[in-house]
């Protein structure tokens, strides 16, 4: 038996720890953002988030999570790795404009895979804050 909780928008979501056993919690790429590959832009939260996801869906990888209201993606289907591999995108306000981006991975490769895209569709939009 999966226990689902209905929110506010009314869409159902799997509790963590079910999600543990399902395999889709995000305890473990929150674990590996100190070795996130991470950059800094000029932008707003929705402008910075909604970027992403144009670059996510233009590159065609599969969307697994989608929680604005957490400031966090998961996506998987990269390229060259498992189809199952897991990279979150990790979205942090420094101040009014400026947005830091994490991404991370147990898998280097997808993680850098999913930096590349990401960070180059950034840096065509927004300024880097160095």
């Amino acid at each position: 038996i999966i226990f689902m909780m209905i929110s506010a928008g009314g869409c159902a979501r799997i509790t963590e720890p079910f999600k543990v056993m399902w395999g889709s919690s995000t305890r473990a790429l929150e674990e590996a953002r100190d070795r996130a590959i991470s950059k800094t832009y000029n932008c707003s939260f929705d402008a910075c988030y909604d970027a992403v996801l144009e670059i996510v869906k233009e590159r065609k990888y599969v969307i697994f999570i989608n929680e604005r209201w957490k400031e966090r993606l998961v996506v998987m289907g990269i390229p060259g790795n498992v189809d199952t591999t897991e990279v979150g995108i990790f979205f942090r306000k420094l101040e009014k404009s400026q947005m830091k981006i994490d991404i991370s991975s147990l898998s280097s490769t997808a993680k850098e895979r999913i930096a590349k895209a990401v960070f180059e569709g950034l840096d065509k939009k927004f300024e880097e804050q160095k």
